[in-house]
């Protein structure tokens, strides 16, 4: 069965404002306005939990399930290449604690990250990873500069969320 909140309608999605707008609107990071679609589909897992504790997550794997087949499809592979996690942090976390990270590798990140999503980063100076910060001098940046970056291991991040 199809879940409502899988259902993508562009109308559900307008920017908070109300106006039209062209595309979608998605951003959210904790701190921008939400879409109604999210405040709703907040809600409900909301009750949910609310309701049935942790038992919620049985209502939950449909949904989930759809939405990894979903951007699987979107991203043109398969739906086990697809990992949700609970925020960024999580994800940077996983990733500079897994990722082989070489001597010499560039890390850059912005200068005013969040703690959370920049210390995993810092933890890999240990490693010789070279961490450059990106100021914040320009409110339209140009990262052209940064195109060149060279790492041996082909990692490379950029983070602002």
């Amino acid at each position: 069965m199809k879940h409502p909140y899988t259902q993508i309608q562009h109308e559900m999605y307008r920017h908070p404002d109300g106006k039209k707008k062209r595309g979608i609107y998605l951003n959210h990071c904790g701190i921008s306005p939400l879409t109604k679609v999210a405040l709703d589909a907040m809600n409900h897992v909301n009750q949910l939990q609310f309701e049935f504790g942790s038992d919620m997550f049985q209502y939950t794997n449909d949904v989930l399930n759809e939405i990894h087949d979903a951007v699987g499809r979107l991203l043109k592979t398969d739906k086990e290449n697809i990992s949700f996690l609970k925020n960024t942090a999580e994800g940077f976390h996983l990733v500079s604690s897994g990722y082989p990270i070489f001597p010499g590798d560039e890390i850059l990140t912005y200068i005013h990250e969040y703690p959370s999503n920049y210390y995993p980063w810092k933890l890999l100076e240990k490693k010789g990873a070279v961490l450059k910060h990106i100021p914040d001098e320009n409110p339209f940046p140009d990262y052209s500069h940064y195109r060149n970056t060279q790492l041996p291991s082909g990692f490379l991040l950029i983070s602002s969320c």
